[in-house]
């Protein structure tokens, strides 16, 4: 069968009554239906138009959405994990861990089996993570979003591209503690501003209003907190700065998280997992429940973002998400109560009237027996020069986290690809949300 990969075709309805794939390309075309095959060569998606599947080529591929992927109540039915492991790649695995030994751990997830990884390739491992509460999931089209002017961004990809300056908004009713993550990248310097809590979806009069202002330019990021005086204007109240090189990223790309929590006044902002700054707001807290990104650049297309999620979240997770290591060289374990231990992780015995590490220290020939219940966030010893190898894809997944991949194969009920470090996986279909091009 000849390739189908230039002729744009808009489906609408479902398939067989059930919500469709979603398919993007690079051109601007969406296809939907069902995608019974993947490869690295061809894309094989059955319509609800026809009998023969269509044949389009992978190399247009920019994302394929599954069917629920924008769907909270989709992962209601699928298992969850208290634990998280992020590696240095900044690949994102909920699971738990199940052995330890002195070069490994073996990580089960109910989506891939078990992984066995090198603790050099880990960057944290989270205890006692509380499932988050899923809020948005997008961007999905332009109809879900606020703007100054139709024509200045669009949605291609699965992506918010902005044509020139402008901004775009959305009212997500954001709750007194929540996570806003996104991948936001450019194509010359970062150069673009996020305004959260908000309680409009503009920069009217060139300000959001009384909210929080971060910002993202070639010399590093800033939050801010903008407040109204009587007469209207607005004052910028710095809460902390970062001058981290942005524009020296061979990736030009980075993940963002931002953490907020109004109740205690705390903002912190996470840079592809680490914790690069926190700041804590002292005035009442701004309380609005609008987000809007802002690009400040004048170039077509600078500014994409993408993998947006706004999560309800209790004080516990953040507590543990934000727990610093001690050092490069040694292990570390920090527990709940604020307790840090630094050494060498030696041993884990998950039987369950113990449920405990063993962690030799220099202060004491004995080791160190720490409780599995009390453990927050745990840093293995990190080994210079380690590389991390490009991907052709990344696939996200429905119950938070992701991977990145190099080839893939795509069947009605598994994808199996290949992790530049974990190896061959077989990934259960159900489990993804989406695969990108990375």
């Amino acid at each position: 069968m000849r390739p189908f990969f230039l002729l744009p075709l808009f489906l609408s309805a479902p398939l067989l009554g059930e919500e469709p794939d979603r398919l993007a390309l690079g051109n601007g075309d969406l296809f939907i239906g069902k995608v019974i095959a993947l490869d690295d060569r061809l894309i094989q998606l059955q319509s609800p138009h026809g009998e023969t599947p269509l044949e389009i080529l992978n190399e247009n591929l920019v994302e394929l959405s599954f069917a629920g992927a924008g769907d909270s109540e989709s992962t209601v039915e699928l298992p969850v994990n208290s634990q998280e492991l992020l590696l240095e790649n900044g690949d994102r695995l909920p699971g738990e861990l199940i052995a330890l030994d002195d070069t490994t751990i073996t990580f089960q997830t109910w989506f891939t089996g078990d992984l066995v990884v090198k603790r050099p390739q880990i960057k944290s491992l989270l205890f006692g993570v509380t499932p988050q509460k899923p809020i948005y999931r997008g961007p999905r089209d332009l109809e879900e979003w606020d703007m100054e002017n139709d024509r200045n961004w669009s949605v291609s990809g699965g992506s918010l591209v902005a044509r020139q300056r402008s901004t775009i908004g959305r009212n997500f009713g954001l709750p007194n503690n929540f996570a806003f993550r996104s991948r936001i990248s450019w194509e010359n310097s970062p150069n673009c501003r996020i305004h959260l809590c908000s309680m409009r979806t503009n920069t009217e009069n060139n300000h959001a209003g009384d909210s929080y202002l971060i910002s993202l330019g070639s010399t590093g990021i800033q939050v801010q907190r903008i407040l109204i005086e009587a007469n209207g204007d607005p004052t910028y109240q710095r809460l902390f700065n970062d001058a981290i090189s942005l524009r020296s990223r061979s990736a030009k790309s980075m993940n963002l998280e931002v953490l907020v929590d109004r109740e205690s006044r705390q903002i912190s902002v996470l840079l592809d997992g680490e914790k690069i700054g926190q700041g804590v707001d002292p005035n009442e807290p701004p309380t609005g429940g609008c987000a809007i990104f802002e690009s400040l650049d004048h170039a077509s297309g600078d500014m994409n973002v993408r993998d947006i999620e706004v999560n309800e979240w209790d004080t516990r997770t953040r507590a543990l998400r934000l727990e610093p290591r001690a050092g490069n060289e040694l292990d570390t374990l920090s527990v709940a109560e604020g307790d840090r231990f630094s050494g060498f992780i030696s041993t884990y015995d998950p039987t369950e009237e113990n449920e405990s590490f063993a962690i030799k220290t220099d202060l004491d020939p004995d080791p160190l027996i720490v409780p599995l219940r009390h453990c927050a966030v745990m840093y293995f010893a990190r080994e210079e020069g380690t590389t991390f190898p490009q991907c052709r894809y990344r696939i996200n997944l429905l119950t938070g986290g992701h991977l990145t991949v190099s080839k893939i194969e795509l069947d009605p009920e598994t994808l199996t690809a290949t992790h530049p470090w974990l190896g061959t996986l077989k990934i259960d279909r159900r489990a993804m949300k989406s695969i990108t091009k990375s």
